[in-house]
C-alpha cells in the first residue's frame, strides 16, 4: 500500500505525460494496469476509455477504487500474455512497468500487437535495468517521491530491479521477435525509464 501511494504515484506522474503523444483513437488499454495510477491520469487528462488488465484481483480492486471519480476507467482481470480482447481492435496499448513481471516478454508484445488496429501504437515504459544508483536518486528527487521515502526507494530499486529489468537489446529484441516494425526504444529525460513504441501495421 505504501508503494502504491507514493512511488506509483510517482511514477505515474512521469509516465502519463511521455506516453501522452502516442494516443490514438478513443479507447487505450494498459497491461498490467496495477492499482491504476496510469490508467485514471491518462482518462483524466484525455478524451479516452481506458480499461486496465491485470492478473492480481486485489490490484483491479484497487483500480476501481482509484476509477470512483473517472468514469471512463473500468479492470479486466487477466494477464498480459493472454488477452481477452479481439485481433485489432484497440486504438492504443500502454504498458507501464510491467514488462519485467511478464513470464514471457514476446508473447506479451505479441498479444499487445494483435489487438490494436492498423495505425494503433503500443507503448511501453519499463525501468532501465542498467541504470546506476545516482540515476535512481535523480528519479527520487525529480519526482514526486516523498522526501522521506527517498532513501528507502533507493534500496527498494536497486535491490529489487537489478537483474530484473531489461537493458536496451532484451527490450529491441521482446519487439522485434513479436513482430514489431521498426520500434523506437530510447530513454525517457533524465529518469531510469525506457520508452518503448512500436505503431501497429
Amino acid at each position: 500500500m505504501a508503494y502504491e501511494l507514493t512511488i506509483a504515484q510517482a511514477l505515474a506522474e512521469v509516465v502519463t505525460p511521455a506516453m501522452t503523444p502516442h494516443i490514438v483513437g478513443p479507447r487505450v488499454l494498459d497491461v498490467g494496469c496495477g492499482g491504476g495510477r496510469v490508467a485514471t491520469s491518462l482518462a483524466a487528462a484525455l478524451p479516452v476509455s481506458v480499461v486496465g488488465v491485470d492478473p492480481s484481483a486485489s490490484q483491479i480492486r484497487r483500480l476501481a477504487r482509484h476509477a470512483r471519480l473517472v468514469a471512463a476507467v473500468t479492470g479486466v482481470l487477466a494477464r498480459g500474455e493472454a488477452l481477452p480482447f479481439a485481433g485489432r481492435s484497440l486504438n492504443t496499448v500502454i504498458s507501464s512497468c510491467a514488462w519485467k513481471h511478464w513470464p514471457d516478454p514476446i508473447l506479451g508484445v505479441a498479444e499487445c500487437l494483435r489487438v490494436l488496429r492498423p495505425g494503433g501504437w503500443l507503448v511501453i515504459v519499463e525501468i532501465d535495468g542498467g541504470s546506476t544508483a545516482d540515476e535512481f536518486w535523480g528519479f527520487a528527487q525529480n519526482s514526486r517521491v516523498p522526501l522521506g521515502l527517498r532513501r528507502a526507494y533507493l534500496r527498494f530499486a536497486m535491490r529489487t530491479v537489478g537483474g530484473v529489468a531489461p537493458g536496451r537489446d532484451a527490450l529491441e529484441r521482446s519487439f522485434h521477435e513479436a513482430g514489431a516494425l521498426l520500434p523506437d526504444i530510447r530513454r525517457i529525460a533524465g529518469m531510469p525509464l525506457w520508452l518503448a513504441t512500436a505503431e501497429a501495421k
